[in-house]
């Protein structure tokens, strides 16, 4: 096994929030950072984003505040939409709320323009998980968005089915 395909992981949670309590506050952010680009390079190695996708994304997460590349942080977008979609599968739904949200606030304000896909379906799916925890109000904000953005007849039907959810519960 290569040094670039090694995984290490805690032992025990309270070992890693042994590990973490010695890092000063300060300096967190840009460590999640570095430790969540380096966990992605070799997830590009291994091909198991699948399984630690919440890893890769907790730690990006933790410092996307320090992201200036607008191509690292649509991934990061991107990334935040892959761990919402799985934690919904998983009934995780105000967890998937937290990262859509994120990946919508890490697009650009041109976002609808040049990554048309990934607006449209952070957007639907957060105004989803938003009406699935009662949050009826930012889930009908939108859902509104992403219908007067959407391109095509496919995807207003998608926005209608969740709103006709809706209106039947």
């Amino acid at each position: 096994q290569s040094a670039a395909q090694s995984y290490f992981k805690f032992q025990h949670d309270s070992i890693q929030q042994a590990a973490s309590a010695l890092v000063p506050d300060t300096d967190k952010p840009a460590l999640q950072l570095k430790i969540g680009r380096l966990l992605w390079a070799d997830t590009l190695l291994t091909d198991d984003l699948g399984e630690r996708v919440f890893d890769i994304v907790n730690l990006f997460n933790g410092g996307y505040t320090l992201i200036i590349d607008e191509t690292e942080k649509e991934l990061l977008a991107r990334l935040n939409w892959l761990a919402g979609k799985k934690a919904k599968e998983g009934t995780a739904y105000q967890t998937a709320t937290n990262y859509l949200a994120l990946g919508i606030q890490l697009l650009s304000e041109t976002a609808w323009d040049k990554h048309y896909e990934m607006a449209f379906a952070l957007h639907k799916e957060q105004g989803e998980c938003e009406f699935l925890c009662g949050q009826f109000k930012n889930s009908e904000q939108l859902l509104a968005i992403a219908l007067v953005k959407a391109r095509s007849k496919f995807d207003k039907a998608n926005i209608y089915v969740i709103k006709l959810a809706q209106l039947s519960t």
